[in-house]
């Protein structure tokens, strides 16, 4: 049984160093550092080149950190905040860092910043379930309407997180 497992561990690391032209040695740390997040290893993405062909996790992972300029590790770090905080696993673990990303691209926003901000929203709301994404769809609705007025991207993320502050303190009064 351990002989299958990692034959099917060296496989998935085969298969990912050819799709991504990464070397095996880089992914077999990849592979280890993926491993840390729940549920990860298992998981596929659907479409991630545009069809609906499955891609394994670690794949993905490492073509949404090659893409967006982020390192692996900060990939993964925001995996794992996604699955601990959030409940968050497979395919919308991902999501959540790729929308960190597209939102610091998007505006041009510093992406620590960014990070910073969506997990302090997310985590402000999570009682009410994955709320990653409603998170990411107020700063992407809210930040352009702000930056279209002539502040600064860190201006508007501030402006932001001052009314989710808002929201957050509102009593069932209110």
């Amino acid at each position: 049984k351990i002989n299958l497992l990692l034959s099917q561990q060296q496989k998935l690391i085969t298969d990912s160093s050819t799709a991504t032209g990464v070397s095996a040695e880089t992914v077999s740390q990849y592979y280890s550092q993926l491993a840390s997040v729940p549920k990860a290893l298992t998981a596929n993405v659907v479409g991630i080149s545009g069809t609906t062909e499955k891609t394994g996790m670690l794949t993905a992972a490492i073509r949404v950190a090659t893409g967006s300029g982020r390192s692996f590790s900060d990939v993964v770090d925001d995996m794992r905040t996604a699955f601990r905080n959030y409940n968050i696993t497979g395919e919308d673990a991902l999501k959540f860092t790729t929308r960190i990303s597209e939102i610091s691209n998007r505006f041009g926003i510093e992406l620590t910043e960014v990070r910073e901000t969506l997990r302090t929203t997310s985590n402000e709301f999570k009682i009410f379930g994955n709320e990653a994404e409603g998170a990411a769809n107020i700063y992407n609705s809210y930040l352009g309407a702000l930056q279209s007025t002539g502040i600064s991207g860190s201006a508007a993320i501030d402006v932001v997180k001052g009314m989710v502050d808002g929201i957050k303190n509102l009593g069932i009064a209110q």
